[in-house]
C-alpha cells in the first residue's frame, strides 16, 4: 500500500523520486545512518545544514535525507569508494 501511495504522491509534490524503507529490517542491505537530536531540537533549517555539512564532510552522505520526530535518517549511505556502509 506505501508503494504505492508514495509514486503519486512524489509526482504531485514534484519529487524525482520517492524511497520506502523499513528501518527495523536488519536483514536489507540498504546502508544507513541515523543521527538522533536533542528532542524539540530538529527543525526543517537544521535538517538542511546537518546534510549540507554531512555531505562536504562525507561525499556518501550527500544522497539525501528522512527526518522522523528528533531523528535524521540518510539511506543508501556509501564511503568515498561508493560502497555501502
Amino acid at each position: 500500500m506505501t508503494d504505492r501511495l508514495a509514486g503519486p504522491l512524489g509526482y504531485v509534490l514534484r519529487q524525482y523520486r520517492v524511497l520506502t524503507s523499513r528501518l527495523d529490517d536488519t536483514t536489507g542491505k540498504t546502508g544507513l545512518v541515523i543521527v538522533r537530536f536533542p528532542q524539540g531540537s530538529l527543525s526543517a533549517t537544521v535538517a538542511q545544514r546537518f546534510f549540507e555539512a554531512a555531505d562536504a564532510t562525507k561525499n556518501g552522505l550527500g544522497g539525501g535525507y528522512s527526518v522522523v520526530g528528533d531523528e535524521q535518517i540518510f539511506l543508501n549511505a556509501t564511503n568515498s569508494e561508493g560502497k555501502t556502509l
